[in-house]
């Protein structure tokens, strides 16, 4: 059963990741733009791709993804370890069990405590290793970091209960809302990769079409002035 419940998850996970890149995308459409094309709203293939362009693009490529992969570990390892302290009483997965640990360890609670104490282990990192340190540089990729942990830890509350059934479905699925909510949080306050404001990462299929009207007034200008433009 493992197998199919890492294949489920890997799944929801996919999913789930790029509905939340698809609204951050938009939410930022909507805010820079009166109007819109119909490659820009749904081209979500160049959108989910552009997002995620955006979400390690920011500081040192490795140590994005490496955060990337850290946070999903962390939701793996807590789901786990609420399962090794859950006891064993039904055919299930000790983590799939209906039992006290697994709420606690599966809730979006030590996601929140985390993200309360992170400016703190920040202070620490930099003090024992300097703001130049390995450490300290992985931590500044908290984006990333928080963003695959939430939307794992959901991804994998849905898991449990569509696989073995055991935990609530209603902490289950509130469970997940939250934490993607959270991981569109983590997206919408980020600091963006570029300076230059939303047109060159909203721009998915209209660059042509901006360099075409620069173009085009250059030469209407030149023909009121009444001068050759070649």
């Amino acid at each position: 059963m493992m197998i199919i419940e890492l294949f489920v998850w890997v799944i929801l996970f996919g999913i789930f990741a790029g509905v939340v890149l698809v609204l951050d995308y938009w939410g930022h459409l909507l805010r820079e733009q009166e109007t819109y094309s119909r490659d820009e709203l749904i081209d979500f293939y160049r959108i989910i791709m552009r997002q995620f362009e955006n979400l390690t693009g920011r500081g040192e490529t490795g140590l994005n993804y490496l955060a990337l992969g850290g946070g999903i570990a962390v939701a793996w390892v807590l789901t786990l370890f609420g399962g090794l302290l859950s006891p064993d009483i039904t055919m299930a997965p000790d983590y799939a069990e209906d039992q006290i640990p697994n709420y606690f360890f599966s809730s979006i609670l030590f996601l929140l405590i985390l993200h309360i104490v992170w400016p703190s282990i920040k202070d620490v990192a930099a003090d024992q290793g300097g703001p130049d340190g390995i450490l300290s540089r992985l931590l500044a990729t908290e984006t990333p970091f928080f963003f695959a942990f939430a939307v794992a830890l959901g991804a994998m509350n849905l898991t449990v209960w569509g696989v073995y059934h055991h935990m609530s479905f209603l902490f289950c699925a509130i469970n997940a809302v939250l934490c993607f909510v959270y991981a569109g949080y983590r997206l919408h306050t980020a600091e963006k990769p570029y300076d230059d404001g939303y047109d060159r990462r909203y721009d998915t299929a209209t660059d042509d079409r901006y360099d075409s009207a620069v173009d085009l007034s250059d030469e209407t200008d030149f023909k009121q002035n009444g001068d050759d433009p070649y």
